[in-house]
């Protein structure tokens, strides 16, 4: 996405587009999500960077995880306070370090918040560009960068199509029947699966393939998840996971790691951690020598809204879900007793 920019989402099921989502990403005049450009967080007295995946860049009721939680923090602390959302769709919590080492160096931050899902433990790196290939604009994702420009090695991680505007989606949702413009889409996904010579059954888990998901969307199929996938050993291991956490004991800044729960978490009352998600689990809190919270750990849990995602549609949250993460994201800082001490602090 380029900056001033907004993606409108539609679901199509069985060729058909079902719902019409609305706005659900928009970047600001610096290419960022949420409403707090780099000029608001540089005149501001409490300075915040918040990183994780698409449930912190999702954007429902004009609002991100972020947004709130800066609404939050200003009331308690009765300061100017900017909270920069540096969430991406996609990422997974090797990226998120990352970027939250940059940013503690590039922008000092007084408080780093990585929130994350469950989903994000394994997410290996990747990489992407926009280019236009036969005409077609296309978002290309690589496990490598030097993959980028190999069309065997590179795969799309969506389907764009010029003539899918919102208003197309509010009026093929409401006249239903077939559609070009999903049939174009179904067809250029069909056709790049018989180009590799892919199957469901061979999807790579440590490789970045979208087909999958792209399929699942347009055609309602059941398929694994496409993005690359990492073990516990792998991420011990990555050398950059290892210079960025070196990087942020030397900046001082205090990072805390927020678990936010989906669906099935909330019912089963607990995060829902096995295998290598477990293994990386643990090894972050040893590394950096700090609990990951979740909300089963907080005192005061905020209430869980009646109706808080777009399910059975999507997973990711509504309006009412959005306020409720960022709610989660501003406990954790409330009960650990930050709020004082960010009240007088510089």
């Amino acid at each position: 996405m380029t900056p001033d920019s907004a993606i409108h989402a539609a679901i199509v099921r069985d060729g058909l587009v079902v719902a019409c989502l609305g706005e659900v990403y928009r970047n600001n005049s610096d290419g960022l999500a949420g409403g707090t450009t780099l000029a608001d967080y540089a005149a501001t007295d409490l300075k915040v960077v918040l990183t994780g995946d698409s449930f912190g860049r999702w954007r429902l009721g004009g609002f991100t995880i972020a947004d709130v939680l800066q609404q939050r923090l200003g009331a308690a602390t009765n300061r100017s306070v900017a909270v920069i959302n540096l969430a991406r769709g996609g990422y997974g919590m090797l990226q998120m370090i990352t970027m939250a080492a940059a940013q503690a160096e590039q922008t000092r931050p007084q408080l780093i918040v990585v929130a994350f899902i469950t989903d994000d433990l394994t997410r290996g790196r990747w990489w992407s560009k926009t280019a236009v290939n036969d005409g077609r604009v296309r978002e290309l994702l690589a496990a490598r960068p030097e993959d980028l420009d190999n069309p065997d090695r590179t795969s799309d991680t969506s389907v764009i199509d010029a003539r899918a505007t919102a208003a197309w989606c509010q009026e093929r949702s409401r006249r239903g029947g077939g559609d070009p413009v999903v049939a174009a889409g179904s067809a250029f996904v069909k056709a790049e699966i018989a180009r590799k010579n892919l199957r469901v059954n061979l999807f790579a888990l440590n490789h970045a393939y979208f087909y999958a998901m792209l399929w699942r969307r347009l055609t309602g199929a059941a398929a694994p998840s496409g993005f690359p996938r990492i073990s516990a050993e792998t991420f011990a291991a990555d050398a950059r996971y290892r210079s960025d956490r070196e990087n942020l004991r030397r900046q001082g800044v205090p990072i805390h790691f927020v678990h936010l729960p989906v669906q099935n978490e909330l019912e089963a009352g607990r995060p829902l951690l096995a295998g290598a998600a477990a293994n990386i689990w643990s090894a972050i809190e040893r590394d950096f020598e700090a609990r990951i919270v979740t909300y089963y750990d907080l005192k005061q849990r905020p209430a869980v809204p009646a109706v808080y995602n777009l399910e059975p549609l999507d997973g990711h949250p509504n309006a009412s879900g959005i306020e409720f993460y960022g709610d989660i994201l501003f406990s954790v800082i409330a009960e650990r007793q930050l709020i004082a001490g960010l009240k007088g602090r510089d």
